[in-house]
């Protein structure tokens, strides 16, 4: 939800006229004005359409708006099932996709493939490499594919001061929702090192607080920078076995970065586009918890390394704001 309201918030600074339409808001419209202030997008163009709910075939949504939907200059959807229902009513529009795993494994794939070979589904906008390199092997135009990764908000993070290596126990911190495929028995085993303070801050997941950790429930998305400035490390310790592992983007990693904190995250292929061990960050195997002990064991005693990596990280996330990935998509998706 963030990312969808920080891309349309991109938008309508670069003077895109653009309408967002999206199912009820849980809570009405005081949530939809909290949430709003909570990222900093003030009021955007929202227009809320109960035929997007989940509890009506998305095909029901397509016949009442067909008409409306052809007289735009671009139609950009984020669903796969509503992209399959605008395609069998002949509707032009263009797909972000964050994970093939499950439209893989449906088969829905092969048809949302055949409709963006009709020309239908015009253009792919995949977050990853890794998932636009599946959809060409698919048989995806590579000339209609473009690459837009999450992003960040810049100026949210401008005002903290560089890293600096703290003296004592290292105070390492996860911020977002806690699973076991996002590490939990990770977290555990990192807390009941006598050097280490771990900080969860996240939605449990089915799943317990994890053990030897300090456990704190979700915070608004505006307090994001403040929890990082408190950050000897940033962990993100995801698991291959994470429903969107082939195509994760986590918009967690980018603010991390830019915050400029040290940060030890997963190897796995989706992280190794934006993260290079040793230069920005540091990766560790997601099954082999002493690869995450030596990688906390480095930090600790080459402090050289932890600022190096961390203001490297701070440079690096300059090319991932959230207008730099809407100039890439309204170049490619927008008439010329």
């Amino acid at each position: 939800m963030i990312q969808t309201l920080k891309t349309v918030g991109a938008m309508d600074l670069a003077d895109i006229d653009c309408l967002l339409w999206m199912p009820p808001w849980k809570g009405g419209e005081k949530t939809r004005i909290q949430r709003e202030k909570e990222i900093g997008a003030g009021r955007l163009p929202i227009r809320t359409v109960g035929g997007l709910h989940s509890r009506w075939p998305k095909s029901l949504f397509a016949s009442v708006h067909m008409r409306q939907l052809r007289r735009f200059d671009a139609v950009y959807v984020r669903s796969a099932q509503l992209s399959l229902a605008l395609s069998r009513k002949e509707i032009v529009h263009h797909l972000e996709i964050h994970t093939l795993r499950e439209l893989i494994r449906s088969g829905a794939l092969k048809d949302i493939i055949k409709y963006h070979q009709q020309g239908i589904v015009r253009t792919f906008i995949p977050i990853t490499r890794a998932a636009a390199d599946i959809l060409i092997a698919y048989g995806g135009d590579p000339s209609r594919i473009v690459v837009a990764p999450s992003g960040v908000s810049l100026e949210s993070f401008s005002d903290i001061s560089i890293y600096k290596p703290h003296r004592g126990k290292l105070r390492a911190i996860y911020l977002g929702s806690i699973s076991s495929d996002r590490g939990s028995e990770t977290l555990s085993a990192l807390g009941q090192r006598g050097d280490l303070r771990v900080r969860v801050v996240g939605r449990l997941d089915n799943t317990q607080k994890p053990e030897y950790c300090e456990y704190q429930s979700p915070i608004p998305h505006d307090r994001v920078p403040g929890i990082y400035a408190q950050a000897d490390i940033v962990l993100m310790p995801y698991k291959p076995s994470l429903a969107h592992a082939d195509g994760i983007s986590p918009m967690k990693l980018f603010e991390a970065m830019a915050a400029g904190r040290p940060i030890v995250v997963s190897d796995l292929p989706p992280i190794r586009e934006i993260i290079t061990h040793g230069h920005n960050a540091l990766l560790a195997d997601p099954d082999n918890i002493q690869d995450w002990h030596d990688a906390i064991d480095r930090l600790q005693c080459d402090t050289s390394l932890a600022i190096g990596i961390s203001t490297q990280a701070r440079k690096d996330v300059k090319q991932y704001s959230w207008e730099e990935r809407v100039r890439k998509i309204i170049k490619k998706i927008m008439p010329s």
